[in-house]
């Protein structure tokens, strides 16, 4: 059986809560938008990588389009 420890992860998890609420909604947001344009050249950089490109159509079409809200839910697509 494996064990796995950490360290520090109850400090960051305790400095997190103290934040306010808009700062973490404005941190969120700013990861989610990161990821997303991360997602994008990852998808590119495949669709290039496996010469998948004829006209270019479909490389040129990836991309993030505008974050929707659902409830407390934010969404990137």
């Amino acid at each position: 059986m494996s064990t796995i420890s950490t360290s520090g992860l109850d400090e960051i998890t305790e400095s997190l809560k103290k934040l306010s609420t808009d700062i973490q909604s404005e941190l969120i947001d700013k990861m989610l938008d990161a990821g997303a344009e991360e997602c994008v050249k990852a998808w590119k950089d495949t669709i290039t990588e496996y010469d998948l490109i004829d006209t270019g159509a479909m490389r040129d079409s990836v991309a993030v389009s505008k974050a929707t809200k659902k409830g407390s839910v934010r969404e990137v697509y």
